[in-house]
């Protein structure tokens, strides 16, 4: 603690090593059997990393007793690394994620948030932390190691489909909080409404939603790829009457700061009633609900939707089947891109970029391992739906001249 160094210390905070690890997050052995194993065969290690970490925090300014934890840690850490190595080996799991990644052991590092002063582990409900804040990595799932992938799946039950990094570090996140613990991110918002998050988003309705923001159109992330909210929630039940705040379009740093932007006020049991937990934070949560109540008819009623649908992975092989100039003997559609797909309109004649390729008024012509079904969505009059865009938009291809290899039909 700062208040006992002494009055000479030329800085205030103590060393912070012992509250410091490095490693990947989310690759390790289950923390239960982590648990098992320091508990069973290591307990007079943890008996020795408390002894240290009270001497350490009566006199924070002893050097020894930082480099005696760490000692210990990294003892402790190769006998889990070699377990982990058993574990994947028992599950079937490639051992290559070895060479790609460092296990992280978070019932090791932070030991006493996982043990009692008797060396017993805490009930689930008082292990870990009081809060949990960060900013996972914006990775996509095409970006993940296949590897990666493995592992993740095998340790979180919300990693679905073609999840991308948010999911799992979200269920992380709640796995390490104590009960009524607070949780913090900043991060992609494309789990609040696509298919791969519709587990999270259930996992999430399970905890009281305290607060939800768009800050995506702030003047920090113009340019990126990246749409960004804050989320906050509380690991409680939550209560019937729950209410989440939505703060939606923050556009600038100063609203930001001093809290003057739009906000509402909605029940959370509304994202428990909508379709697929969907998060809606358009503004327009109350409107859909009540189009909902009063409409008899759905979308899929009267419409047929395809998304991706001539490959939904691995489109870029579909690439080679671009050309640049009109084809005289063979079907096709004129080529566009995600961004081609304007309000309303759709824009051919200005270049856009797909694949690290650059295209401008190119044509698709159909590839020889697409069926006809498929081929025929490209060819009917159809309303194409941009795929990644701030606001929902669309456009009418009357005459079924244009076609995608990523969007929304």
């Amino acid at each position: 603690r700062y208040d006992r160094l002494p009055a000479d210390t030329n800085h205030i905070l103590p060393d912070l090593e012992m509250n410091l690890g490095n490693g990947d997050s989310l690759v390790s052995l289950p923390e239960d059997k982590t648990i098992e194993i320091l508990k069973e065969s290591y307990e007079e290690d943890l008996k020795r990393l408390f002894e240290l970490r009270d001497e350490y925090l009566n006199d924070p300014t002893k050097e020894e007793t930082i480099k005696e934890i760490n000692e210990i840690k990294k003892k402790l850490r190769e006998k889990l690394d070699e377990e982990f190595k058993r574990y994947l080996e028992e599950n079937n799991l490639s051992l290559e994620i070895l060479e790609k990644t460092k296990p992280f052991h978070w019932a090791l590092d932070f030991w006493f948030v996982f043990f009692d002063e008797n060396l017993e582990p805490k009930p689930k409900d008082e292990r870990g932390f009081d809060a949990v804040i960060g900013n996972p990595p914006y990775v996509e799932n095409k970006k993940l190691d296949q590897h990666i992938k493995e592992i993740i799946k095998s340790h979180y039950k919300t990693a679905y489909k073609l999840f991308d990094y948010a999911v799992p570090f979200i269920e992380l996140a709640h796995k390490l909080l104590t009960r009524a613990g607070y949780f913090g991110y900043i991060v992609t918002n494309k789990f609040i409404i696509t298919d791969y998050g519709i587990k999270i988003r259930k996992a999430l309705l399970n905890n009281q939603i305290l607060r939800i923001m768009d800050v995506s159109h702030l003047p920090v992330f113009k340019g990126t790829a990246a749409y960004p909210i804050l989320i906050f929630t509380r690991k409680e039940k939550p209560s019937p009457d729950h209410k989440i705040v939505c703060a939606f379009k923050i556009e600038t740093e100063e609203i930001f700061k001093t809290g003057k932007y739009k906000k509402l006020t909605i029940p959370q049991s509304i994202f428990e009633e909508t379709p697929n937990f969907i998060f809606d934070i358009s503004g327009n949560t109350l409107i859909c609900k009540r189009l909902r109540e009063k409409g008899k008819n759905k979308l899929l009623d009267v419409a047929n939707i395809g998304y991706r649908v001539l490959k939904f992975t691995n489109w870029g092989e579909l690439l080679d089947y671009v050309k640049g100039t009109l084809p005289e003997n063979e079907d096709y559609v004129k080529f566009i891109g995600c961004g081609s797909i304007r309000k309303y309109k759709i824009v051919w004649d200005e270049e856009f970029q797909l694949g690290k390729k650059k295209f401008k008024k190119t044509y698709l012509i159909k590839p020889d391992n697409i069926n006809d079904e498929k081929w025929s969505t490209l060819k009917k009059p159809k309303i194409l739906i941009r795929e990644v865009a701030i606001n929902l938009t669309g456009a009418y291809d009357e005459h079924g001249e244009y076609g995608d290899l990523t969007g929304l039909y």
